[in-house]
């Protein structure tokens, strides 16, 4: 068992680095999408998107500001789609 302990030590090492890069990374475009709520669309990754999709999104992200960017070139085209706004009607809540 002794022997075994380094390999079971960096497969939970390697294991845990998978959960937290990409949870910091989902942390990292929220925060942001809550910081500029009111800038083009990012309200719309605060308010609907899960984490799972902000992973989605991400998930060949290796800092946060390259998730941020990711996020960013991901809702550009979504803001210019002709007809589309995120701002509600006039008289909807």
């Amino acid at each position: 068992m002794k022997s075994e302990l380094p390999a079971m030590i960096e497969h939970a090492s390697s294991s845990l680095n998978e959960v937290d890069g990409p949870s910091i990374l989902i942390a990292a475009v929220k925060a942001y999408a809550l910081a500029n709520y009111d800038k083009g669309e990012w309200g719309l990754i605060a308010e609907v998107y899960t984490d799972q999709e902000i992973g989605d999104l991400v998930a060949n992200a290796t800092s946060e500001k390259q998730a941020i960017g990711m996020v960013r070139r991901y809702l550009s085209p979504v803001a210019s789609t002709p007809g589309y706004s995120s701002r509600a009607p006039a008289g909807v809540p």
